[in-house]
């Protein structure tokens, strides 16, 4: 998956001596639109860093430090002042991993859960703890059912 606007590419150790490749990314936009009135705006207000953790590459933990700005919504009408720019594709809000490795802890998750998925998610690269995995099937909206057509039954009911 390629960053539009990635600068640089660091590396560093994390926890238990793993090695952690790092990269600093940024967008190449100018504008972004606001969520609540939908009009561009180019006025920055302040930006931040957000630091997400990916799919391990090459067996090393990788970490996505990427640069979101926040911008002033120009419509005097909009209840929203400010508004951070989106990252919908690698990230949902607020989120601490990319889409693709809440993703994949998911499906450990769901075949493991628990202490079992964590050592699986740790031979992985992962290194997602047993509740992170329980979170995330939690998190997961129920299986829809659909209603039977055909009904059987066993045998008369005698009492």
């Amino acid at each position: 998956m390629a960053l539009p606007g990635s600068r640089d590419w660091g590396g560093r150790r994390g926890r238990k001596g793993q090695r952690i490749s790092t990269v600093r990314a940024t967008t190449s936009t100018t504008t972004a639109s606001c969520p609540d009135c939908g009009r561009l705006s180019g006025r920055v207000h302040d930006r931040y860093q957000r630091r997400l953790r990916d799919l391990p590459l090459a067996g090393q933990g990788f970490v996505i430090r990427l640069m979101v700005r926040r911008f002033i919504c120009g419509s005097a009408d909009c209840p929203r002042r400010t508004f951070a720019e989106p990252f919908s594709r690698l990230a949902v809000p607020h989120s601490r991993f990319t889409t693709r490795l809440n993703r994949a802890l998911e499906r450990v998750g769901l075949a493991l859960a628990g202490r079992a998925g964590a050592r699986l998610a740790a031979q992985l690269g992962f290194g997602a703890g047993r509740m992170t995995l329980l979170r995330r099937v939690m998190a997961l909206p129920d299986p829809r059912f659909s209603t039977p057509r055909v009904l059987g039954v066993d045998g008369p009911c005698r009492p």
